[in-house]
């Protein structure tokens, strides 16, 4: 997740991905100086840039983390797979029966994965965010059919 360096060849570097795995469809950048979450829906503050694939709106994918399936919109949720070990060191430390409240849970990874991993009571995620609230709805009714 980074945004193009100057001078990069943008559809020359989707190639690459693209022919590098076949579950990849889309490649994206984000732009440069974009923040990584702006406003109080932690959205970031500009679109993705297309740069190889399909192009698509919305711009939603699935992230595989843990076991666990993590709808994301890109366009509209903050999302690092970068803090999938801090996310698994804070599911590590619920202790079986616990309640769990995720406060600004964005797409819900954190609460996910709490609830797939842990013999927690129960997990209740809250986000302002509507957009990244229906990812987490997406996510949990994934989570439920496994």
């Amino acid at each position: 997740r980074r945004p193009l360096a100057p001078g990069e060849d943008g559809a020359a570097l989707a190639a690459k991905v693209l022919a590098s795995n076949s579950r990849i469809k889309v490649v994206v950048a984000p732009p440069p100086g974009e923040k990584l979450a702006a406003g109080a829906e932690r959205a970031p503050s500009a679109a993705f840039e297309h740069l190889g694939g399909r192009s698509r709106r919305p711009l939603v994918t699935t992230h595989g983390e843990h076991g666990v399936a993590v709808v994301v919109d890109l366009d509209a949720c903050f999302f690092s797979p970068r803090l999938a070990t801090e996310r698994l060191r804070v599911a590590r430390a619920v202790g079986r029966g616990e309640r769990v409240l995720c406060l600004f849970a964005g797409c819900g990874a954190e609460a996910l994965i709490i609830a797939a991993t842990t013999e927690c009571e129960r997990v209740v995620a809250v986000e302002a965010n509507a957009i990244a609230t229906r990812c987490l709805g997406r996510s949990v009714q994934a989570l439920a059919k496994r």
